[in-house]
């Protein structure tokens, strides 16, 4: 049994996660109504959605479900909302946005969005051919 067990741990080998990237956004806090007034109590923005696909994405439909929402603490009043996206895979092109949603659930109009292209996992050009090979013999002639 115990054979068995090591034989398929070998198998299977170790299990490593995959590379992956994260990445920070950060936006304006939004404080007025779509009137350009004040946010008051109703119109008060307690949080957002922040929207990423891996394809391209130009309306809130291609987007599909928020990514991530975010409550922003209330004070500090120089908090600026950020979001902290993980794992996101080296190599792919993202498309994110984010909305602003009421405390009745109105949510506003997509952000602009942003396309954001990771690096790959790997460097893509190979490092510079060695230079300076030499070659000394110090055996013993015979």
């Amino acid at each position: 049994m115990t054979s068995a067990l090591l034989a398929l741990l070998l198998l299977l080998g170790p299990s490593f996660p995959s590379p992956s990237y994260a990445v920070t956004i950060a936006w304006n806090k939004v404080v007025e109504d779509l009137d350009g007034d004040p946010a008051t109590v109703e119109t008060q923005v307690p949080g957002y959605r922040v929207y990423l696909v891996n394809h391209p994405a130009v309306t809130k439909a291609d987007f599909g479900d928020p990514y991530q929402t975010v409550f922003p603490p209330t004070t500090p009043t120089w908090w600026t909302p950020v979001a902290y996206l993980s794992p996101l895979v080296p190599g792919t092109t993202y498309w994110l946005a984010v909305t602003a949603f009421d405390g009745s659930g109105n949510e506003s109009d997509l952000s602009q969005i942003i396309q954001v292209q990771l690096p790959p996992d790997e460097p893509t050009v190979p490092p510079a051919c060695p230079t300076g090979l030499k070659f000394e013999w110090r055996g013993i002639n015979l």
